[in-house]
């Protein structure tokens, strides 16, 4: 009797401790991220000379997405590794753009090396179109929802079953048509970039960043850098950011049960709304 008094003992202290534990997490990672997150206003993008020097489950990715993304006339316009925020993941994009239809797409394979094998975290296909009156769409079939708030002109929308790339460039499309209407196409990568991709992710990466720190997610670690961009976000911004106390907690309640499953459940509901108001038939 005495063993079993103290079984019962022991599974009281556990299911205490289960809560305590999840909310002392909801209070204490917020401040690590506070205190060792650091990212720059001004990325650097090493471009991938060749896809033999990637891992094998990466380059075949890359080979299988550009030959059917040359079907529905797209051109592979740069390969680049993106800054390294976690160590051991490595994420690299392939951009690919449309000239005649003035959109732009991106290929992205986030991948870890365990146990000395490499491993796929994530590998989605995205499409954006940008528009004279600053409205921006972009598709893809990640189902993962952004860090970050999105800004009013900036439709995203998620449809993680659409895995052809023809069939999801479709639906990015018709998602154009509903949002933008006949509104003009601005082409961002040969208006302002003279045809660098790797110099348009950059600023686009600048830019989201820059718009999380004016709905007080980041802030710049020197004040000296703490200054709007100029020329629409084209030339350079300040330097090295972090994280407020509010972005920490947000950010990290964001990645966190059951908020993320609520976020994202949210965020597909939407996509697919506004898909079939597109008239687009899901799988």
């Amino acid at each position: 009797m005495a063993i079993g008094g103290l079984w019962d003992d022991w599974w009281i202290l556990i299911a205490a401790a289960v809560p305590l534990l999840y909310v002392l997490g909801l209070l204490g990672v917020p401040l690590f991220i506070l205190l060792t997150f650091r990212t720059t206003s001004n990325p650097v993008l090493v471009p991938v000379e060749d896809d033999v020097t990637l891992p094998e489950i990466v380059s075949d990715y890359f080979a299988e997405i550009t030959a059917r993304m040359s079907q529905i006339d797209f051109e592979t316009s740069a390969t680049l590794f993106l800054p390294q925020q976690v160590d051991n993941i490595t994420a690299i994009v392939r951009l690919f753009d449309n000239e005649r239809e003035r959109d732009t797409a991106m290929a992205t394979s986030i991948y870890s090396t365990i146990g000395g094998n490499w491993q796929i975290q994530t590998q989605y296909l995205e499409f954006n179109t940008d528009y004279e009156d600053s409205t921006e769409v972009d598709t893809g079939n990640s189902g993962r929802v952004g860090a970050f708030p999105l800004p009013p002109h900036q439709t995203v929308t998620m449809a993680p079953s659409l895995d052809d790339p023809s069939e999801l460039y479709e639906a990015h499309r018709s998602i154009c048509k509903l949002v933008a209407g006949q509104t003009t196409k601005q082409w961002r990568l040969h208006s302002h970039f003279h045809g660098d991709a790797a110099a348009e992710l950059a600023d686009g990466i600048g830019r989201e960043l820059e718009r999380a720190r004016q709905v007080g997610y980041l802030r710049y670690c020197s004040e000296a850098d703490d200054k709007p961009p100029e020329n629409d976000g084209v030339k350079q911004r300040g330097g090295e950011m972090k994280a407020t106390l509010k972005g920490a907690y947000l950010m990290t309640w964001n990645e966190t049960w059951p908020f993320k499953q609520i976020i994202t459940r949210s965020h597909l509901r939407r996509s697919r709304q506004r898909l079939e108001q597109a008239g687009v038939q899901l799988k």
